[in-house]
């Protein structure tokens, strides 16, 4: 509920599951996204590839929900959809001939967050 009562929700990430019937926040940003992935019209998921913050996962019950999720992560999208909402930087790598002693442990920055990711999750009955 946080992301829909927000004004600066706007600004933050969020990946929505369940249909718009169940979820508010699907529900706020479902008509808005174009269809990445859909089976017979009866699982969805929904995000811009390129751009965008915002991503509806879901289906027309409990389990074409489930399986939206489950082919949004192994299909590559929720890789993708990281990408766009963070800079990633290659890891460190300490230059040849630097001793750890010389300059401590390395640093161990994987990803740079340009804001939290929100999980509004809604069980459908």
């Amino acid at each position: 509920m946080w992301m829909i009562n927000q004004e600066m929700a706007e600004l933050f990430p969020g990946i929505a599951v369940g249909g718009p019937g169940v979820n508010a926040f699907t529900a706020q940003i479902y008509e808005e996204l174009p269809v990445a992935f859909t089976r017979d019209e009866h699982v969805f998921i929904q995000m811009s590839v390129e751009t965008g913050k915002r991503a509806a996962l879901w289906g027309m019950d409990q389990e074409a929900t489930r399986e939206a999720v489950e082919r949004f992560v192994k299909d590559g999208l929720l890789e993708r959809f990281l990408d766009l909402i963070w800079k990633r930087r290659q890891l460190w790598r300490r230059p040849a001939g630097l001793a750890e002693a010389d300059r401590g442990p390395a640093p161990r920055h994987i990803g740079d967050g340009d804001g939290a990711v929100a999980l509004d999750v809604a069980i459908e009955g």
